[in-house]
């Protein structure tokens, strides 16, 4: 006789996790901060096409990666030249901080929530 572990799944609890982590727009909005997918899922994917909640974390993905592109090698290649060395640290600093709230905002679209970055959630918000 197999007794089952304490917080053991069973199978079909097991198998329905799994599906929905396959199938779920929370894996598609989270997937989409990696910029290809989210390129993918605004032109390509028509089962993702119409999904508000999906083209809004595309769409944030997008502009918030390509800002802070922007911003740090306008830091790193601009300042960097005028101003020396302590910028190229501040630039670092950027780059790390930038990478834990792109983690964070991933993170928040797999749980469900539609979090809006100031300014960049607003101008994502319309393109929906």
């Amino acid at each position: 006789m197999a007794t089952e572990l304490p917080g053991a799944k069973s199978k079909a609890a097991s198998d329905a996790v799994t599906e929905n982590f396959l199938s779920g727009d929370t894996t598609a909005g989270a997937l989409a901060y990696f910029i290809l997918p989210a390129i993918y899922f605004l032109f390509l994917a028509d089962a993702y096409k119409q999904n508000r909640f999906v083209r809004f974390h595309s769409f944030q993905a997008l502009f918030f990666c390509g800002g802070m592109f922007a911003l740090i090698w306008i830091v790193w290649n601009i300042l960097g030249f005028i101003l020396g060395y302590l910028v190229y640290v501040a630039a670092w600093l950027m780059t790390m901080a930038s990478f834990v709230f792109w983690a964070k905002l991933m993170i928040r679209a797999y749980q469900g929530q539609t979090y809006k970055i100031p300014l960049i959630g607003d101008l994502a918000e319309k393109q929906v």
